[in-house]
């Protein structure tokens, strides 16, 4: 992000913190917009992130966010996170990627080799395509999520409203809403609250309030806090909300956008 950038996304509600605009990469390894619902704190890091919903903070030294289709509201996400690395096939010849092709315009002397081989490259890479397929999906990340430092999430997951990631764990599968889930790989650990509160506080989808729904609850209580939101939501007093939504080009020009960043 250049001082420039900067300077124009801070009035918006796009602030930073423990980083210099420059160690904040936006927009990396991508050419499509990138939607921010203000406000929200980025720190350190690179960011292929499609979209990041209001009251988030994210980054940190060594953070790289990749193929991340959403991170919901009110998420607090650790630095040294690593999502969406490019992963290799274990159970061919090898498993370096240079044996699926396209690798001559790095290595002009492998032309001969891919002329000669050219069915059994291209039987490679469909058989690695096939095989992880499944995986090649985008990652997204519900809302009240808090994901620990160093943290890995393999592409294609898709972590629930309310889940925790333990510190250092790598994250290869789903994880489902309030679950706390740890270790390497990641396996759940116990639910954040009883399943009953926690299916009570989903449905009441408080993020999608902003703060409105939270007037009056004791953050301690969990479930009297859940009783609150519904209360706040049934009386009116709790209304939807909508922050400011800015999309950031890939050449740092920025708009106003209208409509959901989620949908």
């Amino acid at each position: 992000m250049t001082p420039e950038l900067y300077r124009k996304l801070a009035p918006l509600g796009v602030t930073t913190a423990f980083a210099k605009p420059q160690d904040i990469h936006l927009n990396a390894f991508r050419r499509k917009p990138m939607l921010l619902e203000a406000p929200i704190q980025l720190r350190a890091g690179r960011y292929d992130v499609d979209a990041i919903g209001a009251f988030t903070y994210l980054g940190g030294s060594g953070a790289v966010f990749r193929h991340i289709s959403s991170i919901g509201r009110f998420c607090a996400i650790a630095g040294s996170v690593i999502t969406g690395s490019t992963e290799h096939p274990t159970n061919q010849l090898s498993p370096h990627p240079i044996f699926q092709g396209g690798w001559e315009r790095e290595w002009p002397q492998l032309a001969p080799f891919y002329s000669r081989n050219m069915k059994s490259i291209a039987a490679s890479r469909h058989t690695w395509f096939d095989q992880s397929g499944s995986r090649l999906g985008l990652i997204r990340i519900g809302n009240d999520v808090w994901i620990g430092e160093s943290v890995y999430v393999r592409r294609g997951v898709t972590v629930g409203d309310g889940a925790i990631i333990a510190s250092r764990s790598v994250v290869v599968s789903d994880i489902e809403p309030y679950m706390i889930v740890g270790g390497v790989p990641a396996r759940a650990v116990r639910r954040r609250v009883p399943e009953r509160v926690a299916e009570h506080l989903l449905s009441t989808k408080w993020w999608d309030y902003g703060l409105s729904a939270l007037e009056g609850c004791d953050f301690r209580d969990a479930e009297g806090a859940g009783e609150r939101i519904a209360e706040n939501i049934a009386s009116g007093r709790a209304r939807p909300w909508k922050g400011r939504i800015i999309s950031v080009q890939a050449d740092e020009a920025i708009s106003i956008e209208e409509g959901d960043p989620f949908e």
